[in-house]
């Protein structure tokens, strides 16, 4: 993986430019679906990361995919499916074209 988008000394963009700052300068809220492909239910209070980041400037790439806004991530998720709070350290963030992936978030809870 050494001198890939998948290296995982690579640095994310950071870029958080939409996203609100959780209660100090370090993480973000950001938004999400309850669920996700092989992930049944992310549960409220765990962290959980991604298998595989990628720090590509193409928008389609592994990492945990996150919106700055409830409202986004309705759109992107469908009106069935439950959407959660998360926090994001900003230094696990990254912009790519026009969606959020991290390296890790810690579920907050029910939107």
């Amino acid at each position: 993986m050494k001198n890939t988008c998948l290296d995982p000394d690579n640095k994310p963009n950071a870029n958080i430019d939409k996203f609100k700052y959780g209660r100090d300068k370090q993480h973000v809220i950001g938004y999400r679906s309850r669920s996700a492909g092989h992930i049944d239910e992310y549960r409220d209070g765990r962290t959980y990361s991604a298998d595989w980041f990628s720090t590509s400037d193409t928008e389609c790439h592994p990492g945990l995919y996150v919106w700055p806004t409830l409202r986004k991530a309705r759109l992107w998720a469908g009106p069935k499916k439950e959407i959660i709070k998360v926090s994001i350290r900003v230094e696990d963030m990254h912009k790519a074209g026009f969606k959020w992936r991290c390296r890790q978030f810690t579920v907050i809870g029910k939107a």
